[in-house]
């Protein structure tokens, strides 16, 4: 069964305050089009949270702690670019394909290697595999 747009942006909304609430809006929004991206692409899910869930993905889901959410402001910041990113990606306006991110504080994935380094945004690299 498809998400509902409600759908999509409450886990984009989640996602990106656990991976990337103290980012400026370009990298959130970055990071949020980087799940839209996986879910345009035949090797994974077709769901936002299908995509969010997938193991080892996400370093927060292996927690699997939705709540609490302590910081409400940061919350609203992300659902706010949560919206920007759905809304530039369904327009065509989508980020050059990045489908892999992590956070240039800690080392470099292995995987890092293999992909094509796009840019950083913010504390976060961007891939294409």
């Amino acid at each position: 069964m498809k998400e509902s747009l409600t759908e999509k942006i409450f886990w984009l909304t989640i996602n990106c305050y656990h991976e990337a609430r103290g980012e400026p809006e370009q990298g959130q929004i970055r990071v949020c089009k980087v799940v839209l991206n996986r879910v345009a692409d035949k090797r994974w899910p077709d769901t936002v949270k299908g995509v969010i869930y997938q193991p080892y993905q996400f370093s927060w889901t292996l927690d699997k702690k939705l709540w609490p959410i302590k910081n409400y402001h940061a919350l609203l910041k992300c659902a706010e670019s949560a919206t920007k990113a759905y809304l530039q990606w369904i327009v065509g306006n989508k980020y050059s394909g990045a489908n892999h991110y992590y956070a240039a504080s800690i080392p470099a994935p292995s995987w890092s290697k293999r992909m094509e380094f796009l840019e950083q945004v913010g504390d976060h690299r961007f891939y294409v595999a």
